[in-house]
C-alpha cells in the first residue's frame, strides 16, 4: 500500500500505479507515494511574473502555472512581454498634435482641426493616455495673455488660475533609476520671456537649439509616449 496511491509489482519491485484523485507524484519517489495533494483550481487568480494578475493553469499538478492576462489600457504590461499596452489597444492613447502661429506661439492639443486653424506643425508629435491609469497624472493646458498657453501638472495653473482643459495623462519623471512607464520619454519644457511664450519638445537636439537661441530651460514637463 503506498499513500494515496496505487502500488504495483514490475519485475519483482514495487512501482507506482496511479495515483487517487487530488493526488500528485511529485517527487518521482515510489515510497512516498503521491505524496502532494493537488489543490490547483484552473482559472484562479494568480500573480504573473511581471506582477500582473492572471489564471491558474492546472496542467502539471506539480507545477500549476500562472497565464498572464491580455493587454488592457492600464500603463501596466500585463502579458509580461516587456512592453505594455502595445496593439494600437482602441482609445487608449491620443495623438497629440503640434501648431504655431507667429502671434500666440506654440499649441498642443488632441484636436486635429483646431492644430490646423492655428498652423499645423505636426500631426500626432506625441501620445498621452486619454485617462487615468496606474501612475499616471492629468496635463493640463493653461491660458496666458494675449492667447498663449502653456502645459503643467499643476491643476492652478502654477498658480495662475483654473486649467482650460486635460489634454491628457502624461507619466511622471521615474524615481530611484527605475524606467519610465511604458517606455515613455522625455518632454522637454522651455520659455522664452522676451514673447512670454513657452515650447514643449521630445527632440533634446531642438531644445537644446532653442536654449543656444535665448530660450530657457525648465527642465521636463513629464515622459509622454512615441506611439499609440
Amino acid at each position: 500500500m503506498l499513500p494515496n496511491g496505487e502500488a504495483l509489482c514490475e519485475a519483482g519491485e514495487c512501482a507506482l500505479g496511479g495515483c487517487e484523485l487530488g493526488f500528485a507524484n511529485c517527487d518521482g519517489d515510489v515510497e512516498t507515494g503521491c505524496e502532494v495533494e493537488a489543490a490547483c483550481q484552473a482559472g484562479s487568480a494568480c500573480d504573473t511574473a511581471c506582477g500582473s494578475v492572471g489564471g491558474l493553469v492546472c496542467d502539471d499538478p506539480c507545477a500549476p502555472s500562472c497565464a498572464p492576462p491580455v493587454e488592457a489600457c492600464n500603463a501596466i504590461d500585463d502579458d509580461c512581454d516587456g512592453a505594455c499596452d502595445q496593439g494600437a489597444i482602441a482609445g487608449c492613447r491620443v495623438g497629440v498634435h503640434r501648431a504655431y502661429n507667429a502671434a500666440t506661439g506654440h499649441l498642443f492639443t488632441t484636436n486635429l482641426a483646431e492644430a490646423q486653424g492655428w498652423g499645423l506643425e505636426a500631426q500626432d508629435f506625441f501620445y498621452l493616455y486619454a485617462d487615468a491609469a496606474a501612475d499616471l497624472r492629468p496635463f493640463f493646458r493653461c491660458a496666458k495673455a494675449g492667447g498663449a498657453v502653456f502645459y503643467t501638472e499643476s491643476n492652478d495653473c502654477e498658480l495662475t488660475g483654473a486649467p482650460v482643459e486635460t489634454v491628457g495623462f502624461i507619466a511622471p519623471q521615474p524615481a530611484g533609476g527605475a524606467p519610465p512607464t511604458c517606455g515613455a520619454v522625455p518632454l522637454y519644457r522651455i520659455r522664452n520671456d522676451s514673447v512670454g511664450w513657452h515650447f514643449y519638445t521630445v527632440s533634446l537636439a531642438e531644445r537644446d537649439a532653442a536654449i543656444a537661441g535665448g530660450w530657457v530651460d525648465e527642465g521636463l514637463a513629464g515622459y509622454v509616449f512615441a506611439g499609440p
